[in-house]
């Protein structure tokens, strides 16, 4: 398209870039023992996660926040409605739209009660 000639657009080969199973559990243990610790102490320990882990922190989502996970985290398949047999559309919404029948076309009704009556 013109215009766009230089648009970078991310794909899944740029978000899936934690493929090393050894280390992909090597940063999660010293992310479970990040949030283990105080406030005060996470500085510390993130200084020395990614002295640790240098040659990996592009693998991160941000590598100040190593509690964030790596890139891989950021895709998700979420299989929702489009399951055999189940509607495409969204549920109809508990909150009336504009669109929706106007509330003088709708017939209310009404229940005796049950209980005694009031002297």
């Amino acid at each position: 398209m013109p215009g766009e000639e230089s648009l970078q657009v991310t794909g899944l080969k740029e978000l899936y870039t934690l493929k090393d199973g050894k280390l992909f559990e090597e940063m999660g243990k010293d992310i479970a023992a990040l949030r283990k610790k105080k406030p005060e102490e996470r500085a510390k320990v993130i200084e020395e996660f990614k002295t640790k882990h240098a040659a990996n922190l592009g693998v991160l989502i941000d590598p100040d926040h190593p509690d964030f996970g790596p890139k891989n985290n950021q895709f998700v398949y979420f299989w929702g409605a489009r399951r055999e047999g189940a509607p495409t559309s969204p549920p109809a919404s508990p909150v009336p739209s504009a669109r929706s029948t106007p509330t003088a076309t709708r017939r209310s009704v009404r229940v005796p009660s049950t209980s005694p009556a009031r002297p």
